[in-house]
């Protein structure tokens, strides 16, 4: 403890940090006791002694604060200062609560005490059946002066060019002084005026800025108290007419403020912050939070600058807003106090679409009159019962609503990127009056479309453009708004760079956390690649050259990726494979992406299916990892703060075309029993068309047991999901035995089997082989005997064609297997 101080009782007292204003930066004294504890602790600050407790000639002052609401001190003495059982009460203490910033001064004539008593005591008693922790600073034991301070000052009202201030008079003075002046001035420097008055209008103040203030009371020419404060305040906006905010430039975070003349309400949460993508204009936006779980529920409200115009009927309001939940809306209305919650009146509400910010939407809306008087919009998030909601919001403008149409834009400026031809080009023009937002054209020919075909993109004047390396396009730029498009619009052009580069995914932070892909597989394929937890690693790596570091994949395959992260959990991954090879990940590209991100030193399964048609040969794969975001919301370029990305080649190879004779015979005991399964062919998932532009086009596929006739050429293609090889023609040779089958030896049963069919026939049984309804081989025995049970347990329910070989001679039949 501090010299001449002591501490005693059962809990914590000592110095710590953590002291802001309105207390001193930055050391103050903890004080913690537990009303929970057996027995419960109590905590007591014994203050250096002083020989004149008795005079009351003298005060205390000090400031306190309490860590939870509605928590106090006892202030008194000790008769036996080495026995904190000897406290005597003089009085209690109740403190404000919860943070450093709602601190207050306390001013305390203990009046006079017993002879012998030297030394006053704080005492923290504890809380029935929770604890407390007070924290405190800037203690004073001063003589009382002959003129009191004021008390309690504070602001009653604030105009755009005064404000109210107020206090509590302590003493017998009816005169004050005010020292006002910007934040941070030293006093003695500041405006000193005379209050004659409590409250005092303080007046012909500039609109927006800010002061604090202090107040003391003049009880004579030559006595005057002590300065109290300061206080602080900021004179509000003067009406606009109309107003644009993007929130770009200013501070994030919930501790700053609001921008320039806007304003916070509600026990919800309203603040600054980053990640808005396009279409919201990059990279700030508004966050407004309400629960409806809380208790009570909370609501946040976000007040608009005001306007002079709100009721003049000639005005419109716009912004783009979305939630991170599905099925939620925002309420727009007014307030009839801009400092009271309470007094929101709503107008309408949106619904809003959910939960990525690329699906956030512009929303119009033009208020009839409203009452005279109301000045300020204000957007509000309320509370829906069992559940919470975070909107974002961006790009909120206030203007005129336009009776004809825009004209076109204007000093309109292409800048392709200067080394890398597939990188972004931003179009930029001048804002266009009355537009409600723009249309884009853009194509590869002079009056093309074939890229963008008159998309509207939003309000922003400007658009980013990834296109291909050595390529001109042709854009045209219109304007619109709710009278129609801007007519007469010329297009423009530009060239990009000759080359094409593969872009760098950024991070600020990266494996630094334990935010890294340990080990990435590709099962059934070669590659694997252990990297290992290294939290100095670069966190962009490129691997080729090993066997392990690639793999070949067939088109129309599933393979499931095994994705290992490292501790710092909750990682979202997403793949991409530059199937057309001019190195951009194009969202069409991207594979696969973690449903639920992947927990600390967790494994997750993405299952890629490649396309078919897919290019084949040699491809550039991407796997990114970010933190704490989702798969489907990664970007194969952007900055993150924490991750690793992996890039690999990769070879996709076309699906095998079947191989078997081009002509082959066929013997069956009547042309009825020749069919489509009497081919042999070996590949995939074997399918059978009777010509080669079905087979080509993946129509008219021949069922199993179709018929085959003598002569005709059949075409079998090898298939994976709907993807189909080249085909093989075979040609087939059909003879109809002399034997034939004798159907009256052959039997089978049962039908409809559950798991084992019996077969039996006069002559022994060569071959068995079950087909399923795709002509698919799905399982073939060679008993060698004139009985044999085909276990058919493995098989899913449904119907089977089985096709049985004696002595070269076949029979197929039908089974259902339940």
């Amino acid at each position: 403890m501090p010299d001449c101080w002591s501490k005693g009782g059962a809990g914590n007292t000592y110095i710590t940090t953590g002291s802001v204003a309105p207390m001193s930066p930055a050391n103050r004294l903890y004080m913690f006791a537990s009303g929970t504890a057996t027995p419960p602790t109590e905590a007591y600050a014994i203050m250096p002694a002083v020989s004149n407790l008795q005079a009351n000639t003298h005060r205390l002052k000090f400031k306190a604060y309490a860590s939870l609401a509605n928590r106090f001190l006892e202030l008194g003495y000790l008769t036996n200062l080495s026995d904190v059982s000897s406290f005597q009460f003089i009085q209690e203490v109740a403190l404000p609560g919860t943070t450093a910033a709602t601190a207050i001064e306390f001013t305390i004539i203990p009046g006079a005490l017993p002879a012998g008593a030297t030394n006053l005591v704080l005492k923290n008693p504890g809380y029935p059946g929770s604890s407390t922790t007070a924290y405190l600073d800037d203690f004073k034991w001063e003589a009382i002066p002959t003129c009191i301070e004021p008390t309690a000052i504070a602001i009653n009202a604030i105009t755009n060019v005064s404000a109210t201030l107020a206090w509590t008079e302590s003493g017998t003075a009816t005169a004050w002084e005010i020292e006002y002046g910007a934040p941070g001035f030293t006093q003695g420097t500041g405006t000193i005026v005379a209050a004659p008055s409590n409250p005092y209008v303080l007046s012909g103040l500039p609109a927006n800025t800010s002061y604090v203030f202090y107040v003391r009371a003049v009880c004579s020419a030559s006595d005057s108290s002590y300065w109290t404060g300061p206080v602080a305040f900021k004179t509000l906006c003067n009406d606009a007419t109309e107003f644009i905010q993007v929130f770009e430039g200013l501070p994030t975070g919930s501790t700053n403020p609001m921008p320039d003349c806007w304003a916070r309400l509600g026990t919800g949460s309203t603040y600054i912050t980053t990640g808005s993508v396009a279409p919201m204009s990059p990279a700030n936006r508004l966050y407004m939070f309400a629960s409806g779980t809380a208790t009570p529920p909370t609501q946040a409200l976000a007040v608009m600058p005001p306007v002079s115009n709100l009721g003049a009927a000639t005005h419109q309001l716009k912004f783009k807003a979305y939630c991170s939940t599905a099925n939620r809306f925002i309420q727009l209305g007014y307030l009839t106090n801009p400092a009271d919650a309470s007094s929101f009146v709503v107008l309408t509400s949106f619904d809003l679409p959910a939960t990525a910010a690329t699906t956030a939407l512009e929303f119009t809306y033009a208020p009839a009159a409203l009452p005279a008087g109301v000045k300020n919009l204000a957007f509000r998030n309320a509370p829906l019962a069992g559940g919470s909601a975070t909107i974002y919001v961006d790009d909120v403008s206030w203007n005129l609503v336009p009776s004809s149409t825009p004209v076109c834009a204007t000093n309109i400026v292409a800048t392709p990127n200067a080394t890398c031809g597939n990188f972004d080009t931003t179009l930029a023009w001048d804002v266009t009056p009355g537009a409600d937002g723009y249309k884009m054209t853009i194509g590869t020919t002079a009056g093309g479309s074939d890229v963008l075909n008159n998309v509207n993109i939003g309000s922003n004047p400007s658009y980013s453009f990834a296109g291909n390396a050595n390529t001109t396009y042709y854009y045209t730029i219109v304007p619109f708004n709710v009278v129609g498009d801007a007519t007469g619009c010329v297009g423009q052009s530009f060239t990009t760079a000759l080359t094409a580069c593969v872009c760098t995914p950024l991070y600020t932070t990266g494996v630094g956390s334990n935010d890294m892909m340990s080990n990435v597989v590709i099962t059934g394929t070669t590659l694997s690649n252990n990297t290992g937890n290294s939290t100095t690693a670069s966190p962009y790596n490129y691997y080729a050259g090993q066997p392990n570091f690639t793999a070949t994949l067939v088109e129309g395959t599933t393979y499931n990726t095994v994705i290992t992260v490292g501790s710092g959990g909750s990682q979202g991954v997403a793949i991409w494979i530059d199937l057309n090879d001019n190195l951009t990940f194009e969202l069409s590209e991207r594979l696969g992406f973690t449903a639920t991100n992947i927990a600390a030193s967790g494994t997750g399964t993405i299952q890629i299916l490649i396309p078919c048609n897919a290019p084949a040969g040699l491809h550039r794969m991407r796997v990114r990892n970010v933190f704490a975001t989702a798969g489907n919301t990664i970007d194969p370029c952007s900055s993150y703060t924490y991750g690793e990305a992996e890039d690999y080649d990769v070879t996709i190879a076309d699906l095998a075309v079947p191989t078997g004779d081009a002509v082959q015979a066929i013997t069956a005991p009547t042309a009825a029993d020749a069919t489509i399964e009497g081919l042999v062919v070996v590949g995939t998932g074997i399918k059978w068309f009777a010509s080669e532009a079905d087979a080509l086009a993946n129509t008219n596929q021949l069922p199993v047991g179709s018929l085959i006739t003598d002569g005709t050429t059949y075409y079998a293609v090898s298939s994976a999901g709907t993807c189909n090889s080249l085909p093989l023609a075979v040609t087939a040779n059909v003879t109809l035995s002399v034997g034939g089958f004798d159907n009256a030896s052959f039997k089978y049963y049962p039908n409809p089997v559950t798991d084992v069919l019996t077969v039996s026939y006069s002559n022994v049984i060569s071959d068995v082989v079950v087909y399923n309804l795709l002509g698919q081989q799905v399982l073939t025995a060679k008993p060698n005997a004139t009985q044999t049970q085909v276990d058919l347990s493995s098989l899913t329910a449904g119907t089977y064609m089985v096709k049985v070989t004696s002595d070269e001679v076949t029979k197929t039949i039908k089974v259902v297997k339940n």
